[in-house]
């Protein structure tokens, strides 16, 4: 404690000593934020200072040596009154990771080092004690660097601690050794509540695995936030085993990730069981992620408590006072979607590789232009009207195609490819929107024609075979080397270079007439011999012989 400490003011190193009202919140999973109010006699005092309280400046509040609060004036407001003069200075730490939306990949990367990366450059100390996962592919999609930030620290279950100059990233867990001990006549208010309806005795998490095409389980396993004899999860938890359910999570994730983010819902279920606010008098130097000890408060009361949350505050002719949260929210009221959520997004994408997948998946790789215009790529499913094993229809996307890409779950890693696209760069096999079917990029082609109510099918170099309601051709079978085979209402019509017909037996019958016709005719037969007529038998030509 340090109520009595002398607080210290620096904005751009220089010291202010025209306090009115403090206030400074430090939460977990929050960037700090700081609220002063200076007081000005007169506007010519402030003409002298003005320059150095516009936003963007630096500022810094200490108690004695130990700082409060490090980060930036973000908003400026000046109160004129009859009575003086009343600037107030909103101030945020780390308001670059705050302030604009990015999309990225990035890949073959622990939570360390997506940490790591998106701090480079804002001057702040990382401390990472969480697991050290590691990644194929993590993609941040319209969302800040902080709120990117703690979507992957919610799903490995741990937590982020930020005092401007270090972000602390730590998994919750009591220590009543390291504790802060809140003394009973330091004690202004407390305003707690026990709530039993969100806990449970343990928690399992399934998930698809497409590799084994069966549900992957995992059973958490939770760090215990026992307050006191009384006020114990699971004494609390509105099931018991073996009434544990499974909880289905969207997405893909191999065994570890799965594990991790089992563990954090229950470690999150169990911070939401005891949440409130106690106030103390005097300035105490206790941070969130710690726990505060009550001790000589009754068996009720009396125990230990998770710090969500510190708030400092000074307001004029009061002493000052310091705030604490206790518990954090339920995963029901969190802002920033997890990754894990049952919610889904369309993306437009492009295909890059159908033939290499490292996985042997029958995945094709595809990147997004608004999230990866590096063109990263990632491997993403393909949905199809029928898959079975060794079975069904597969029509991969041509390399360079335009596809429409669907997540499974809220995380744009876990992508599938719904379907193609044509535009104008990217044209259609036919302008007629009478006119179906398919054709691949070498030229194959299957085609129904609603108009002319015809089917055809054909390659590139000519060959066809065409159905059609046409009296005159009904059906056309037709190749590059001039061969031909027609159907219409006249009857069958073959025409070709040479035809060869070899078999045992031929037998030609016609039941009127059958004409044989051409330059040069000739029947060989290498047995017996015989032409015979029912009728009169003419042989006629220019020279006839016999033998």
């Amino acid at each position: 404690m340090c109520g009595h400490a002398q607080l210290q003011l620096l904005i751009t190193s220089k010291t202010l000593t025209n306090l009115h009202a403090l206030l400074i919140e430090q939460r977990l999973n929050t960037v700090p934020f700081a609220s002063v109010q200076l007081a000005f006699s007169a506007l010519e005092q402030l003409n002298e200072e003005g320059d150095i309280l516009l936003p963007g400046q630096p500022i810094a509040i200490k108690a004695d040596e130990h700082i409060l609060f490090s980060g930036t004036i973000t908003t400026h407001n000046i109160n004129l009154s009859l009575t003086g003069c009343i600037v107030t200075l909103n101030c945020q730490c780390l308001v670059g990771l705050t302030t604009l939306p990015h999309s990225r990949i990035f890949q073959d990367m622990s939570d360390r080092d997506i940490a790591a990366e998106l701090l480079h450059g804002h001057d702040v100390q990382i401390h990472f004690t969480g697991p050290a996962l590691h990644h194929k592919c993590v993609i941040q999609h319209q969302l800040t660097d902080w709120d990117f930030l703690l979507q992957r620290l919610r799903a490995i279950g741990v937590v982020a601690r930020c005092t401007g100059q270090t972000l602390d990233i730590m998994t919750p867990a009591l220590t009543p050794d390291a504790g802060f001990l809140l003394a009973r006549q330091d004690l202004i208010s407390l305003d707690i509540t026990v709530d039993g309806s969100q806990q449970v005795a343990g928690l399992h998490l399934s998930a698809w695995d497409p590799h084994d095409q069966a549900l992957a389980v995992a059973e958490a396993e939770a760090t215990d936030f026992t307050v006191n004899e009384r006020l114990v999860a699971t004494r609390l938890a509105t099931t018991q085993p073996p009434d544990i359910p499974t909880t289905p999570v969207a997405g893909e994730y191999d065994s570890p990730e799965l594990q991790y983010l089992a563990n954090a819902k229950l470690v999150r279920s169990r911070l939401a069981m005891v949440q409130g606010r106690i106030t103390a008098l005097g300035l105490h130097l206790a941070q969130p992620g710690q726990t505060l000890l009550l001790q000589q408060y009754g068996d009720h009361v009396s125990g230990q408590y998770y710090i969500s949350g510190v708030k400092f505050e000074l307001t004029p002719g009061a002493p000052p006072q310091t705030h604490f949260d206790i518990g954090l929210p339920s995963e029901a009221k969190k802002q920033v979607p997890a990754a894990d959520s049952l919610t889904s997004s369309l993306f437009v994408g492009k295909v890059m590789d159908v033939n290499h997948d490292p996985d042997g998946a029958s995945r094709i790789k595809v990147h997004c232009p608004l999230i990866d215009p590096a063109e990263h790529g990632i491997w993403a499913r393909l949905a199809t009207l029928q898959a079975g094993n060794g079975s069904g229809t597969m029509f991969h996307p041509a390399e360079g195609s335009e596809v429409i890409l669907g997540l499974t779950s809220a995380n744009p890693r876990d992508v599938v490819i719904l379907g193609a696209c044509h535009s104008s760069a990217i044209t259609a096999p036919w302008e007629k929107a009478t006119l179906h079917g398919y054709r691949s990029p070498n030229g194959l082609a299957i085609s129904l024609d609603d108009d002319k109510q015809e089917i055809r099918i054909s390659t590139d170099d000519g060959t066809l075979l065409r159905l059609s309601q046409d009296a005159n051709a009904t059906l056309q079978l037709a190749d590059q080397y001039q061969n031909k085979i027609q159907l219409s209402k006249h009857g069958m019509r073959l025409e070709s270079p040479s035809i060869n017909i070899s078999t045992d037996d031929f037998t030609l019958e016609a039941r009127s007439a059958i004409d044989i016709k051409g330059s040069n005719v000739r029947m060989e037969s290498t047995g017996q011999g015989e032409i015979h007529s029912a009728g009169h038998l003419t042989l006629r030509g220019a020279i006839v012989s016999i033998n």
